[in-house]
């Protein structure tokens, strides 16, 4: 699962940086197996965390389809027959 951010205990070197946590607008952070991957794009390297490291993680927030207006109107018209029987 995709994540938008994660924090850890102790400093994770990637590539030739360190860092105390990674979030979704600088690398990709996903969720798997028991161990968070952190991918850095412009190094192109993945480095697997385990869970005994991270103390916090954020997960992506999962966008909602908007409906459009005839199917707002279909919604509406089926709660209205609903709520007269």
């Amino acid at each position: 699962m995709k994540l938008k951010s994660v924090f850890f205990y102790q400093a994770v070197k990637v590539g030739t940086q360190m860092i105390n946590s990674a979030a979704d607008d600088h690398y990709d952070v996903e969720f798997a197996e028991g161990v968070v991957f952190v991918t850095c794009q412009k190094q192109s390297i993945t480095v697997a965390v385990p869970l005994t490291n991270i103390p916090q993680m954020q997960l992506a927030s999962v966008r909602k389809k908007e409906l459009t207006n005839i199917e707002k109107a279909r919604l509406a018209k089926a709660m209205k027959a609903k709520e007269s029987e």
